[in-house]
């Protein structure tokens, strides 16, 4: 049985403690990203990508700044155990795993608030997270 629920963009499998992983949910969540990345390939050009990581400091909202302001940013703890998050932007507008986080954009800087602030799902302290981000360079 998969993962109850979805993110609300891709319908990306999130698992709750009650759910089991499995091989397929990844390699579908894989499927489904790569679908949406030549999606915005073919739209866009172009794309710069973007990397990095974290470390999460427990404080219910933190910012991310790029070079350029990201279409598609993709946010995984690295442990695996939970907190992920993807976030698409469209027409000015984000997308994503709203239950999660608020999210805001200043300029080229994306920022993120824990809807409890007690529940840090994406910047638990102590705990290290990767990010992927992609951008138009058009």
């Amino acid at each position: 049985m998969s993962s109850a629920n979805k993110t609300a963009f891709l319908k990306l499998h999130s698992w709750s403690s009650t759910d089991p992983v499995l091989r397929a949910d990844f390699n579908q969540n894989f499927t489904l990203i790569d679908t949406a990345l030549s999606t915005l390939s073919a739209r866009a050009g172009s794309c710069a990508i973007f990397s990095g990581s974290y470390s999460g400091t427990g404080d219910p909202s933190f910012s991310l700044s790029f070079n350029k302001l990201p279409l598609l940013i993709f946010i995984q703890r690295s442990d695996n155990v939970s907190g992920s998050l993807a976030i698409v932007r469209e027409e000015g507008r984000l997308s994503g795993s709203e239950t999660a986080a608020k999210m805001s954009i200043s300029g080229n800087t994306l920022t993120l608030t824990a809807v409890t602030p007690s529940k840090t799902c994406i910047n638990v302290k102590g705990k290290s997270y990767n990010y992927v981000a992609i951008a138009s360079v058009i």
